[in-house]
């Protein structure tokens, strides 16, 4: 709502220059055709003409800001459908996966598992390592070191 409002108060400010820039015009012409020297009169007009090309340049610019402004809304808007619509026909949770990756009969799953994945070995059977506690126990303090941080 800001931005609207800050839209309508320069509009109102661009349409107040615009009168007043015709204003001095219109007396500028009414001075030089009272016998003013041309350098006055050529000053003047160079004057407003200055101050009318700065005018239009800033309403152009005021126009441009306020297009592409409304183009990134409608971007924004279609990615948020998009992506709500595609939320909500999957999942209420995007995360949470809905097929399994292997269809496995509840009997031959255990038989197919791996060594290390149906309890017939140990880790430390099967990864010897003399310094295993000492890595788990290093890796602990540094996640503890993060949480900290």
């Amino acid at each position: 709502m800001e931005i609207q409002e800050l839209t309508a108060v320069i509009k109102q400010d661009i349409t107040a220059l615009n009168s007043a820039v015709v204003d001095l015009q219109l007396f500028c012409n009414s001075k030089n055709e009272g016998g003013v020297s041309s350098d006055t009169s050529s000053h003047s007009t160079t004057v407003v003409d200055d101050l009318k090309n700065r005018l239009m340049s800033a309403t152009k610019e005021f126009k441009d800001v306020l297009t592409m402004r409304t183009e990134n809304l409608k971007v924004h808007e279609n990615r948020r459908q998009l992506f709500s619509s595609t939320a909500s026909k999957d999942s209420p949770n995007p995360f949470i996966r809905q097929r399994p990756l292997a269809a496995k009969s509840a009997a031959g799953a255990s038989n197919n598992l791996p060594q290390w994945a149906n309890g017939s070995a140990s880790s430390s059977q099967l990864f010897p390592s003399p310094f295993n506690d000492e890595l788990v126990t290093g890796y602990g303090t540094f996640c503890h070191w993060l949480n900290l941080r």
